[in-house]
């Protein structure tokens, strides 16, 4: 939903004004709302068309990676169980459910590769904590997760896959946590750091996904 959003979002920015003769002026304003639910999240409102263009097709290709993680995923796991697949429970459950953790991954994990192919370890990357986690993998403390509602799961799953589809680690662009829904500045925040904040991406595709409003924060 987030995709077709998008989609029905850019042809309407497309789209000549309707002209005074035309028979079907009401047809113009699909996707209208659709930009506007973008805005909400992305704040693009203020950019010219050219520019909210292509940040909406960046946006696009983002969630285009991550339905080929997903597909990937439901692709491995029914033959080879856990231990293939991109989505795994996490090895020290308890203790990050301790630290209110409901999931966790690497930038640009997804494709992160040593120069022998081989997936990178978070040691690779001196990220905090184990040292020895594939980066291409999104870990979750299924115990807390189980817990939570199916709305904040759908939410929490694509943050984590917007961290996981985007830039590395070394990369001005990768998709970080700027702000959270728990933030009073989450829905002010400037149009580049929209851009680069997984929690809007995850919202984005949550309000799509469930076609109304919601609240926020998810619980």
């Amino acid at each position: 939903m987030a995709q077709l959003n998008i989609d029905m979002a850019s042809e309407y920015l497309r789209r000549s004004p309707a002209g005074r003769n035309d028979p079907f002026p009401s047809l113009h304003d699909i996707g209208r709302g659709q930009l506007a639910l973008f805005d909400k999240y992305f704040h693009t409102h203020k950019e010219p068309t050219t520019t909210k263009l292509a940040q909406l097709q960046r946006a696009k290709r983002l969630y285009d990676s991550m339905t080929t993680v997903i597909t990937h995923s439901l692709l491995q796991a029914p033959m080879f169980g856990w231990g293939v697949g991109y989505f795994q429970p996490d090895p020290a459950d308890g203790t990050l459910a301790a630290l209110d953790y409901v999931a966790y991954t690497f930038y640009g994990g997804w494709q992160a590769r040593r120069p022998d192919g081989r997936p990178r370890l978070s040691g690779d990357d001196n990220y905090k904590g184990a040292k020895n986690l594939r980066e291409d993998t999104i870990f979750f403390p299924v115990g807390q997760l189980l817990t939570k509602t199916d709305n904040f799961m759908l939410e929490t799953i694509i943050h984590e896959l917007a961290h996981f589809v985007g830039p590395g680690v070394k990369s001005p662009d990768r998709i970080g946590d700027h702000t959270y829904d728990t933030k009073a500045n989450f829905l002010t925040v400037n149009n580049w750091t929209a851009l680069h904040t997984a929690e809007c991406y995850g919202y984005f595709a949550a309000e799509s996904a469930l076609r109304n409003a919601i609240t926020i924060p998810i619980h």
